[in-house]
């Protein structure tokens, strides 16, 4: 006896559905389920019967008709049958059994859970939990949730229907309209079914997330189809806007905002709700404005929200900016557009102006937007927002005036009421010190508004005023002003950068005349900066002729006893002006500019302040290079420049930066070590640059300074082990004396001065072990310890190799905290490994050991982004590294240089990070020719035996294929660069090394990146990366083209992937891929004529081979190579034509990208035989011969390729 059949089993199954009690409905559901998960047959009733039989019992408000809407598995069951059943009888059981009513009653229940408590147990619940099949359960949200997937899957399956074109057949000729009928109702109807459907989406967001289910991405593409089907009429918008608006815009920004939302998913959901508000309710309100001047529906939108006020303007707002244009260039359409947006505004500004609290942060939002799309709000508008908004308050907003600076600084300038709103704004300013948390925000506001002036030409009122505020606290001194924000340096920049652009040099003249006329005393530094500022401005030709040595009088004019006496602040400012005004002047201005401010530098230069004394040296060393040799004051200038040198000067400039914080008890913070080693640094810099320039010459002068300089240095003596003023000074004259062979003819005990400094150096790092030995508990050095040995260890670096004395504890212990700080991320870390390595040599453990998995995030492809550490330290960068990687690279034996490689292999394999191992081995296989200091590697193989050099080979050739491996896995741009750069050094340089197997591997490397490139993948966000894959394509051709024989399918595979990839997916100027469109604007991929060059590259090197690439150890005279390997290369170059004959129908391809491509193309047409041009013609359609014709014919007339 035979088994029932499927239909028959199922037949039954529905059949017995109304037979029993409700109770018994789940294990009949279940029972349907099974049966319907076997497949199905060729026949159609039973599912149809199924549906009638469902939607029968889960008709009417009775509970058990609810019972049975909630559960998930009515609508599961549901969904498989709607997919085997044709669609006229899918319609008209759903429109007999009145689906939409049940589908409207059963969104309604599930977007409206009973409330219960959060579970923060686990955000994903599990797939088998038992569905129960009461209604107190079923009214809970974690069940609805369970339900609405259900639902939206089951709508989903229903609506895929619809937007298939296989449904319309000979023998239905209607298709899918059936079931699009079924949907064809009014907005105001479909609005029962999209509320409750949104509603869902919220309340999904907010139980978790966005990955409760697998298929939850499509939720919102489930909600825009149904709309889609819905009646269409002119008051759609305005039912949108009633409806949806502040729903669509809660969760826009929810979503924006969340952070445990996947990010594809709540990527998908924003993009489309996007979409569907600007469709369905931004552009026809702008549509209904442009022809009715009615825009009824976003006053609607906003009159309706009342909790969400202030989202829903934000959203609205950024959604009117964003909308596409309206279609036509002229300006009536922009004229247009710009009514249309400050329409807008005008009705969302009053809405916010209600918010209370919240307003300004709205205002705000809604201005970020409106300066990030330019957009061209009128001055009345912003001005009532500066007025009621910024300025309205008991304090001034600074972040909303300095939206409106950057937005239309005219509101302050051109606007019938600016004053009333530019005076208020001033004074506050005036107000502000540098402690205030608003100071930097008007200092850019003040900044803004100069540049504001400038567009104005009004540059002159802006200064005016400028001096006014100046010289504020001092004309009003019981008001409580400020002069900080004014002093700024940003401001003088910007002032200076904008001058000559918005002046001509009448009215700088006139400026001039306007300062010189304002004598009061009070206004006499203020109007030094002034002139300062005024100075660094000018470097054309028209405006220095007619300024003259102008600033300079004025100057002295400005420059009155008193305030001489007060402020050195004064005597900056004048050697500042000094400076300036005799870099343009003659030589008899010079001189008299010389004569009137010497004096005065002789006797205050050295009683000043640190900014002073440089302006002062600054002044003479101008003034000294401006004298012709033997001038008048060329022995006073440059006794004066020296001076400002002298080494007695210099030190103790160090033991004041010594000074500075080592008087507190306070302990360092991390940005106190970040401000000293700047310092320090600045410090060594400067002791170094001066040392050396008087070593150049030895003559008296020089010489006595460098004596005088030495002798200091060798009868100083420390105060502590930690005082390393001396140690810097030390270092620097070690670095420069050493390295100069005038100063050595010197009488100089340098190799003294060599043995105290490895004495300090000794010395500080002893107690430097010492402090970490008596640490409790492993505890970190203190910020000052920290400071002293990274000098310590810089100041090493002038030390030969080898004669630094340190025990092996001491070692293992700077070792030991060396990798602590590294796993902190500081940068100090890497600096003491790399002095280990240099000093100790093959005796640090752990060499070559580069563990960086806090540097994985970057994506630039450039450097290794600097992370900021909990600590405030320095943090590494990839100098830090390659540095290490070098000291120890250099200071190795050969054969321990291959135990490292097979020991960063085996890393490679085990560990999930392979950024360091990359970097390292990256070192390993450069080679000294060509490259860098940093980059020095001797000869691996010089004076190795032959099985070393095998053993070498078969390690490299494992570490290429690991490097491939890398490429092809990693998700980060960083390492995908490395790897790549890694296996182009081994294939170009280690040639030898490289097997068949390595060649092949290469090629399927980048075919399959290329193939199978998605938007995680470095390659679809790094421009970079193109480039590196057609170089590794090349240097395979170049070197190794011998292996390609028998093998070309791989190297056209390769061709063709990285010709696709060109076309189809260009890089934008974000630097990430886009698929290719109707239209491309070429200005938006500024990489894709570059990468273009580089593919043609690729064909010319395949199609015109070099000698060097194609020579064989023995060869016949009669045959060339190079003919030879054209001859081979033209049996297959022609696929690639076809390539692009292909992409050429495919996508439009800019003049400029095909200009740069049709080298490589004309190569390839050179070697092609008749033979391949018939099979082309034959394999191709018209259009595709077209194309063909136009490009062989462009090839006969212009495209002789001469070769490489």
């Amino acid at each position: 006896m035979r088994a029932p059949s499927v239909e028959a089993t199922l037949v039954g199954a529905v059949r017995s559905f109304d037979q029993g009690g409700v109770e018994l409905f789940p294990e009949k559901l279940e029972k349907i389920w099974e049966i319907l998960s076997q497949g199905g047959g060729s026949f159609h009733a039973a599912e149809e019967m199924l549906v009638r039989g469902l939607l029968k019992n889960m008709n009417g408000t009775n509970p058990d008709a609810e019972r049975l809407r909630r559960y998930p598995l009515t609508w599961s069951v549901l969904g498989a049958a709607f997919t085997r059943i044709p669609a006229f009888p899918l319609a008209k059981s759903l429109a007999d059994r009145k689906f939409l009513g049940i589908l409207q009653q059963t969104l309604k229940d599930t977007s409206r859970p009973d409330s219960q408590p959060a579970q923060a147990a686990t955000r994903k619940r599990k797939r088998s939990d038992p569905l129960a099949f009461d209604l107190g359960s079923q009214r809970k949200l974690s069940y609805c949730m369970r339900t609405s997937e259900a639902v939206f899957q089951a709508l989903g399956t229903l609506l895929s229907r619809c937007r298939s074109s296989m449904g319309q057949t000979a023998t239905n000729p209607m298709g899918v309209e059936p079931i699009k009928a079924l949907f064809f109702i009014s907005a105001f109807e479909s609005m029962e079914i999209l509320v409750p459907l949104l509603n869902i989406c919220v309340l999904a967001l907010q139980n978790g997330g966005t990955d409760m289910c697998d298929d939850q991405a499509e939720w919102i593409s489930t909600f825009t189809s149904l709309w889609d089907l819905h009646r269409q009429a002119d008051g759609d918008a305005l039912e949108v806007a009633t409806h949806l608006t502040a729903l669509g815009t809660s969760l826009l920004v929810k979503l924006t905002n969340a952070t445990e939302v996947d990010e594809a998913v709540g990527g998908r959901w924003a993009r489309e709700l996007r979409r569907f508000l600007t469709r369905n309710l931004i552009l026809p309100s702008r549509a209904a404005f442009f022809n009715q001047a009615s825009i009824e529906a976003i006053q609607f939108a906003v009159e309706v929200t009342n909790s969400t006020k202030a989202t829903t303007c934000t959203v609205l707002f950024g959604l009117v900016l964003a909308a596409p244009k309206a279609i036509g260039g002229d300006r009536t359409t922009k004229r247009g557009n710009d009514s249309w947006v400050q329409a807008v505004f005008d009705i969302l500004e009053p809405a916010v102006r209600e918010l209370g609290g919240s307003r300004n942060r709205a205002i705000r939002e809604i201005l970020d937007m409106a300066v990030e799309h330019a957009a061209p709000l009128k001055l009345h508008s912003l001005a009532e927002v500066c007025s009621v908004y910024g300025l309205g308050g008991s304090t001034a907003d600074w972040s909303l005036l300095l939206c409106l600076a950057r937005l239309n600084p005219d509101v302050f300038l051109l606007h019938s009421g600016a004053e009333g709103l530019l005076g208020p704004a001033f004074l506050t300013a005036a107000k502000l010190d540098s402690r205030h948390q608003d100071f930097d925000s008007a200092v850019q506001f003040l900044s803004l508004l100069a540049r504001g002036y400038s567009k104005a030409r009004d540059l002159a009122g802006f200064i005016k005023k400028w001096l006014r505020f100046l010289a504020l606290p001092a004309l009003e001194p019981m008001g409580g002003y400020s002069s900080e924000a004014w002093s700024q340096s940003k401001l003088v920049e910007t002032v200076a950068e904008v001058l000559q652009s918005s002046m001509n040099p009448h009215q700088l003249l006139a400026l001039l005349q306007w300062l010189e006329s304002q004598a009061d005393n009070a206004q006499a530094l203020p109007r030094l900066q002034i002139l300062a500022a005024i100075s660094r401005s000018l470097s054309q030709e028209e405006f220095v002729d007619a300024v003259g040595t102008k600033l300079h009088d004025m100057a002295a004019l400005s420059a009155t006893p008193k305030v001489d006496a007060e402020t050195q602040e004064a005597l900056d400012l004048r050697w500042t002006i000094g400076e300036r005004t005799i870099s343009w002047s003659t030589l008899e201005q010079t001189e008299r500019i010389w004569k009137e401010l010497a004096n005065t530098m002789r006797s205050k230069k050295t009683a000043g302040s640190s900014q002073a004394s440089l302006a002062a040296f600054k002044f003479s060393a101008r003034a000294w290079l401006c004298q012709h040799p033997g001038g008048k004051f060329e022995a006073d200038a440059a006794g004066s420049t020296s001076q400002g040198m002298n080494f007695d000067e210099l030190t103790c400039i160090a033991q004041s930066v010594a000074r500075v914080k080592s008087v507190s008890d306070e302990p360092w913070s991390g940005d106190d070590v970040l401000r000293k080693q700047q310092i320090v640094g600045l410090l060594d810099k400067l002791a170094t640059l001066i040392l050396r320039q008087m070593a150049l010459t030895v003559e008296q002068r020089e010489k006595t300074y460098i004596e005088h300089a030495v002798s200091v240095l060798r009868v100083s003596r420390r105060r502590d082990d930690f005082d390393y003023p001396q140690l810097v000074l030390l270092r620097a004259a070690c670095t420069a004396l050493l390295d100069s062979s005038a100063a050595k003819l010197l009488p100089l005990d340098l190799p003294g001065l060599m043995a105290q400094l490895l004495d300090r150096v000794t010395k500080t790092i002893g107690s430097i072990c010492t402090s970490l030995s008596q640490q409790p508990g492993g505890e970190r050095l203190g910020n000052r310890e920290l400071l002293v040995l990274l000098i310590t260890i810089r100041a090493a670096d002038a030390l030969p190799p080898g004669i630094l004395a340190m025990s092996r504890a001491q070692a293992s212990q700077l070792s030991a905290y060396g990798a602590e700080l590294i796993r902190n991320g500081a940068e100090i870390g890497w600096q003491i490994r790399t002095f280990l390595a240099k000093h100790f040599g093959e005796e640090t453990e752990e060499a070559l050991h580069i563990d960086i998995p806090h540097l994985l995030a970057n994506g630039t492809g450039d450097m290794l982004v600097p992370l900021t550490t909990a600590t405030g330290l320095p943090v590494v960068d990839q100098d830090a590294i390659l540095n290490y990687a070098d000291a120890v690279i250099r200071h190795s034996s050969e054969d321990t240089r291959i135990g490292q490689l097979e020991t960063l292999l085996v890393r490679m394999k085990q560990g999930p990070s392979t950024l360091g191992q990359l970097v390292a081995i990256n070192q390993l296989v450069q080679r000294d020719k060509g490259m860098p200091r940093r980059f020095y590697l001797p000869r691996m193989l010089a004076n190795v035996t032959s099985d070393a050099a095998s053993d070498e080979a078969y390690c490299l050739s494992r570490i290429h294929g690991a490097a491939c491996e890398v490429m092809k896995t990693t998700e980060t741009t960083r390492e995908f660069i490395l790897a790549a750069e890694t296996a182009h050094l081994l294939l170009a340089r280690r040639a030898a090394a490289m097997s068949q197997w390595n060649i092949e591997l290469t090629l399927g490397t980048v075919s399959t990146i290329c193939s199978g490139i998605t938007d995680r993948h470095p390659a679809a966000t790094c421009p970079k990366s193109y480039k590196w894959l057609t170089s590794l394509v090349a240097v395979v051709i170049k070197r190794h083209r011998k292996r390609l024989d028998g093998h070309y399918h791989l190297l056209i595979s390769v061709l063709e992937s990285l010709f696709k990839i060109l076309i189809r997916h260009p890089y934008s100027t974000t630097g990430s891929i886009k698929a290719a469109g109707p239209a491309k604007d070429i200005a938006c991929y500024p990489h894709w004529v570059q990468h273009a060059k580089l593919f043609a590259r690729l064909l010319t090197l395949v199609c015109e081979p070099s000698v060097a690439s194609v020579s064989r150890s023995q060869s016949s005279m009669l045959d060339s190579e190079k003919d030879r390997a054209k001859r081979y290369a033209g049996q297959y170059m022609y696929q690639v034509l076809m390539c692009y004959v292909q992409l050429q129908l495919e996508h439009v391809v800019p003049h400029a990208v095909r200009e740069v491509l049709e080298p490589g193309l004309y190569s390839v047409l050179d070697i092609t035989t008749p033979e391949s041009l018939r099979i082309m013609s034959d394999a191709m359609d018209l259009s595709g011969r077209a194309v063909m014709k136009e490009l062989y014919r462009q090839h006969q007339k212009f495209g002789k390729w001469t070769g490489v």
